[in-house]
């Protein structure tokens, strides 16, 4: 048993050891038998020590809840996300927060992507494996966004899946450029065509780049058009 316990505690400290600074204080009261416990949970679900690792130095508050809470947060997203185990572990790796926020907000968020912004499940499953995000954005900014460049710029759901973040770009952002364009000429998103404007290059990068890359103008104009809206 102490050879036992001596590893386990080798475990617990590469894994537990993590920055300080971005730990969270909850923690420090916690009995490290607890946080092990815990840990020893993470890992019995397949998530690698890598995983485990990268869950706790970004969201260490997840460390706090019970594993029964634990297990509920995770089983919570797995029902209404419809993922596979292996899609939860991807999703909360690349998004270790994600089962920390509030479940209501992640459960109205993917209602609204499927009926609101008429996703399929599995297209939605897509949109948050690539940008979990969405799951904790204001519902009503993302579906803001989903009904401007969907009904107003015309791009499909299949064009707003190559870029998912594009739901959770600003108004200020999207909608000007998209106008700019549709005065120069240029507002052109199907792939198929010359001078194919892609979502991402619509929404990325300072108004210098968008207006060199994408616009073929100078920034100037582009400011000068701003003004008059």
């Amino acid at each position: 048993m102490p050879a036992r316990s001596r590893s386990r505690s080798k475990t617990g400290a590469s894994l537990l050891f993590w920055n300080s600074r971005r730990s969270c204080e909850v923690l420090l009261y916690e009995p490290l038998e607890n946080l092990q416990v815990r840990v020893d949970y993470l890992l019995s679900k397949r998530f690698s020590p890598e995983a485990v690792t990268r869950i706790l130095s970004n969201a260490p508050l997840f460390l706090a809840f019970r594993v029964n809470s634990m297990d509920y947060r995770l089983g919570f997203l797995q029902r209404v996300l419809s993922l596979s185990g292996a899609e939860v572990r991807h999703v909360v790796t690349r998004y270790p927060k994600l089962p920390t926020c509030k479940l209501h907000s992640i459960e109205c968020n993917a209602f609204s992507i499927k009926e609101e912004m008429g996703f399929t499940v599995d297209e939605m499953k897509q949109l948050i494996m690539v940008c979990p995000k969405l799951l904790i954005s204001s519902r009503d900014n993302i579906v803001k966004a989903f009904t401007y460049l969907h009904k107003e710029a015309g791009l499909s759901h299949a064009q707003l899946m190559q870029f998912p973040a594009i739901l959770r770009t600003r108004e200020c952002i999207y909608k000007p450029r998209h106008e700019f364009l549709v005065r120069l000429g240029r507002a052109q998103y199907d792939p198929k065509e010359p001078n194919y404007v892609s979502p991402k290059a619509l929404v990325t990068g300072v108004d210098a780049v968008f207006c060199e890359n994408v616009a073929k103008t100078s920034v100037d104009k582009y400011n000068e058009f701003l003004r008059t809206l």
